[in-house]
């Protein structure tokens, strides 16, 4: 098991491969702001949710992630299962 306090720098290595650190240091679930919000997108966004997908209804943390990347206020990870 490596972490990255074990992992030695090598001549290839750049400036670039070492920003995945502090990106991990500033994970945080901005989640909860996101939901049952009424954003400026939502009618539009659940009327071609609607009509693309024949769906009423988003899984648990999707509606979220959309809006999130919608507002384009911060850079957007998102990690779910695929089911």
């Amino acid at each position: 098991f490596e972490t990255y306090d074990n992992i030695q720098p090598t001549d290839d290595d750049n400036e670039e491969s070492d920003k995945v650190t502090w990106i991990s240091n500033d994970v945080h679930d901005d989640g909860p702001e996101y939901s049952d919000i009424q954003f400026n997108h939502t009618n539009t966004m659940l009327e071609r949710f609607l009509a693309l997908f024949g769906l009423r209804k988003f899984r648990s943390n999707q509606q979220e992630a959309i809006n999130c990347a919608l507002e384009r206020r911060y850079h957007l990870f998102v990690f779910m299962p695929t089911g």
